[in-house]
């Protein structure tokens, strides 16, 4: 069955009051002690997400159990939505980004530190997606999935096995190749492809990555987002994109042909988290929100419909064994190894749009 709700999929949602009929309730053999039915009230909040990136039946369900109504509105790229922020930050309560963007946020003080005390869910989290480097003691922020990018390759075209980032530069896929049109994400298969890290600091790694990046734009490479790229991906009009892991399993599932590559040279692992604005005028609701996504069972649901590893240890119990042991959701040690967490750069934001630029 096609998973509807895909990271960055769009299904006639965006900016909705959900109004779907009854949710469903999962793994319902949690106590009460480890919900957030004590925290009951009316009220409201707007959850600023990723397209279709959220399981619409936990919505309604979080709806019918605490009357809090709730408005989702949605983006395409983290641009769009820091604009949007920053220009309306009293329209958002609850955002859903990435790491990298969290610290971003923190530093122009467009965040409320969480009130711990009405989180005590927090304890299923799993310790190695909290504490991280953008969020020390998760002050701000929660964490909601994680998930991998790598490649997406359309096997009715491609008949080569496509190993290396390299590759996307054979003048066979000349203008059939599709990289994300963000600066942060596009320099991944420019630096990955030089044998870099993904987080190096090196200048003369940066003079490279210029040279390399001409080397990708002669190649005719497409920039766009995630959505159209898995389009384009799927009608054969590009044959090999950058895609996230979850996105790519959802598509795969309606087309066989489809499938998923970690080049050789690594890749990176990211994690998603949930961050409440500081103009939010529903601080109250986005807490029970934030406790209530924390739930094992929801989270258990969340990773089940979404395609993506759930950071929440409890629910990993509860997630059928051939989620659990698919490795394009939970990959293998290996591949562990080889993925990196994309860390702030110091690297002025203008130098890596030189780069992205570059690509054009």
């Amino acid at each position: 069955m096609f998973k509807n709700f895909t990271r960055r999929r769009y299904y006639l949602l965006a900016s909705l009051l959900i109004i779907i009929a009854s949710g469903v309730t999962a793994f319902s053999s949690f106590n009460s002690s480890e919900k957030a039915d004590e925290q009951v009230g009316k009220g409201s909040l707007v959850l600023y997400n990723w397209e279709g990136y959220m399981d619409m039946e936990v919505i309604q369900q979080f709806i019918d159990e605490t009357g809090i109504e709730v408005t989702v509105k949605e983006y395409n790229l983290a641009s769009e939505m820091l604009s949007n922020l920053k220009g309306n930050p009293s329209s958002y309560d609850i955002i859903v980004t990435d790491g990298s963007t969290v610290s971003t946020l923190v530093l122009e003080r467009l965040l409320k530190p969480l009130d711990k005390e009405k989180l005590p869910n927090i304890k299923f989290l799993n310790r190695d997606f909290t504490d991280l480097y953008y969020d020390p003691g998760n002050s701000y922020s929660v964490p909601y999935v994680w998930g991998t990018t790598g490649l997406g390759v359309n096997a009715s075209y491609v008949s080569s096995p496509i190993v290396s980032w390299n590759d996307l530069l054979d003048p066979q896929y000349e203008g059939k190749i599709g990289i994300f049109d963000e600066p942060l994400e596009s320099i991944l298969p420019v630096m990955m492809s030089l044998g870099h890290s993904i987080n190096t600091q090196d200048p003369e790694h940066y003079k490279q990555a210029m040279e390399q990046a001409e080397r990708f734009r002669d190649n005719n490479v497409v920039l766009s987002d995630s959505v159209e790229l898995l389009d384009q991906l799927v009608a054969g009009d590009l044959w090999i994109v950058m895609a996230y892991n979850g996105d790519l399993m959802a598509v795969a599932e309606e087309n066989e042909n489809i499938n998923f590559v970690i080049p050789e040279e690594g890749s990176v692992r990211w994690v998603d988290n949930f961050v409440v604005s500081n103009q939010s005028r529903n601080v109250e609701s986005a807490h029970v929100f934030l406790n209530y996504i924390m739930r094992p069972e929801i989270a258990a649901d969340i990773s089940s419909e979404l395609y993506y590893a759930t950071p929440n240890a409890k629910a990993e119990t509860l997630l059928d064994a051939d989620l659990f042991s698919n490795h394009i959701i939970y990959p293998t040690d290996e591949t562990m190894s080889r993925l990196e967490v994309l860390h702030e750069l110091e690297l002025p934001l203008s130098e890596l749009n030189k780069i992205h630029n570059l690509l054009k």
